[in-house]
């Protein structure tokens, strides 16, 4: 029984059912239904407005959102392995220099809990957060950001820690109105928690059309078995098919349209639109630039045969 709870376990898949047959099942499915934690894109926005984030505590939270890390792997290693990357990537250390039209960026991470080496993206959005919060860390540490230093520091000017993050989504969450508690045996539960942000990842990549494989890889699971090697026979495949939910994963830089709803074609309808609308407005203004020069020749050529007319 232990050996087939340890490999379960080490699959990302763990047994934990229990049976109480003194409790009706349609009990259980309605406890279970009310207990389930949530967050959507929505609260996100929410987190990251009225919950008056820090310059850091924003670019932890969108860079976490859209790297799909969980909590140990952002703070142990992606805070200090990243930055080469970036800085190879968009060719210069001078992070005020990046250009945005280069992402999303692929990283490469290894998944501390199951040693799982990995793609995670990070896009605009999260490359702004970061670009602010390293403005910030010069001006109170004095200092360029060097090779193997942390990008992310606290308020005591040290690196952030696992329980750092951990702590940072229940804390925005409080502050911003939207935390909920689930009653539990040993006390309450918080709805809103760090782990959810890999949730949310997961579930727009795949809402978005991305492949299952694609959004697995993403955020740091293994492979189902050993056939499936699509990450790493095809890694670019794997940036493509982020930059499939970019503009839905954008929430800042992007159409936050997509948080209430609409659809890609009714946002690319609305683009048309407002494109067609703009061509309408210049061409009426050409037409009057027209109709303006060719008043000034009648005039020209009216001024030349009365000329004419006196030599005569």
């Amino acid at each position: 029984i232990y050996s087939i709870r340890a490999y379960f376990d080490k699959n990302e898949s763990p047994i934990s059912i229990s049976f109480n047959t003194s409790v009706d099942h349609d009990d259980i499915a309605e406890m279970i239904s009310d207990n389930v934690s949530t967050l959507t894109l929505q609260d996100l926005m929410e987190l990251l407005t009225t919950g008056k984030p820090s310059i850091v505590e924003k670019g932890v939270v969108i860079c976490k959102f859209q790297g799909g890390l969980d909590n140990s792997t952002f703070a142990d290693r992606f805070n200090f392995e990243a930055f080469p990357q970036l800085v190879k990537w968009f060719g210069s250390d001078q992070h005020d220099s990046w250009d945005l039209e280069k992402c999303p960026v692929p990283i490469n991470v290894t998944r501390i809990k199951i040693g799982f080496p990995h793609i995670c993206c990070l896009d605009r959005d999260s490359i702004i957060g970061l670009q602010k919060a390293l403005d910030w860390r010069f001006k109170k540490t004095g200092s360029s950001m060097k090779i193997g230093q942390a990008m992310f520091l606290n308020s005591k000017l040290k690196p952030i820690t696992n329980r750092w993050v951990s702590e940072l989504i229940t804390k925005l969450a409080e502050r911003s109105g939207i935390q909920k508690k689930f009653e539990i045996k040993s006390g309450h539960k918080n709805e809103k928690v760090s782990h959810e942000l890999r949730d949310l990842l997961k579930s727009t990549l795949n809402s978005c059309g991305v492949y299952a494989y694609a959004s697995n890889h993403l955020i740091g699971h293994m492979p189902r078995d050993s056939y499936e090697k699509e990450a790493i026979l095809y890694p670019d495949k794997i940036r493509a098919e982020y930059m499939k939910a970019s503009s839905t994963l954008n929430i800042f830089t992007g159409f936050t349209k997509y948080i209430s709803g609409d659809t890609e074609r009714d946002v690319l309808v609305h683009e048309v639109e407002g494109l067609k609308n703009k061509l309408d407005q210049e061409k009426a203004s050409n037409t009057i630039e027209l109709q303006s020069i060719k008043k000034d020749h009648e005039k020209i050529m009216a001024y030349i045969e009365r000329q004419e007319s006196k030599k005569e």
